[in-house]
């Protein structure tokens, strides 16, 4: 959705828009990779001088998949959105560049997201806001049991049928190793003491 920064008015605009509206419907599929989510949007944009602010909030409904069970669940998001958008012609950095001076990112810059010529694109804005507010794993519940690692069965439908498997230590093998050096020695340490034995026995 283009908003032209001229077309914001001094007391700022409202937009607000649902998955109904073709630009936001479109930011879903691209962020979400969805085609029936469902979405509330209500924002207020600001304009002083050239600078645009940008905050309000998304409401969305989506169908991700559980990261441990792989069945579809409704998540809930409320995400808030709040950024200051500087022309980029006007940034510092920029005019350092256009004077081909190699410098790093000025601190100023850091504090803004930039727009180039004499509009916005408010949909790429919120895109990014949701790309950044997903969570790195989705999980149905918290204490989903996931799938059994056998026969693939969802443990939150109830137990499958493969039997209880044996929990072999690691270490169970070490039970009946032994020191080869050390079994010998032994071995021989107790040949001698016999010996020794039949030697006094003769005396």
């Amino acid at each position: 959705m283009e908003i032209f920064v001229e077309d914001i008015p001094e007391e700022g605009m409202d937009v607000e828009a649902t998955e109904k509206d073709v630009w936001l419907g479109a930011v879903l599929r691209n962020s979400l990779g969805e085609t029936d989510c469902r979405a509330k949007l209500s924002l207020h944009m600001t304009r002083v001088e050239g600078n645009v602010g940008v905050d309000g909030d998304v409401e969305l409904i989506s169908h991700p998949a559980c990261d441990r069970c792989l069945a579809p669940f409704e998540e809930s998001e409320s995400l808030h959105i709040h950024e200051v958008l500087a022309p980029l012609y006007e940034s510092k950095r920029q005019q350092r560049l256009e004077e081909n001076l190699e410098i790093e990112l000025v601190a100023e810059d850091m504090e803004f997201s930039f727009y180039e010529g004499d509009s916005i694109d408010l949909g790429e804005v919120v895109r990014e806001q949701i790309t950044l507010a997903r969570p790195m794993k989705h999980l149905c519940k918290e204490g989903c049991k996931g799938l059994c690692q056998r026969c693939g069965k969802n443990l939150n439908e109830g137990p499958c049928g493969c039997p209880p498997q044996e929990h072999k230590s690691s270490f169970g093998a070490l039970k009946s190793f032994q020191v080869k050096g050390k079994k010998a020695k032994a071995k021989k340490q107790a040949s001698n003491e016999k010996g020794a034995c039949r030697g006094s026995s003769k005396k």
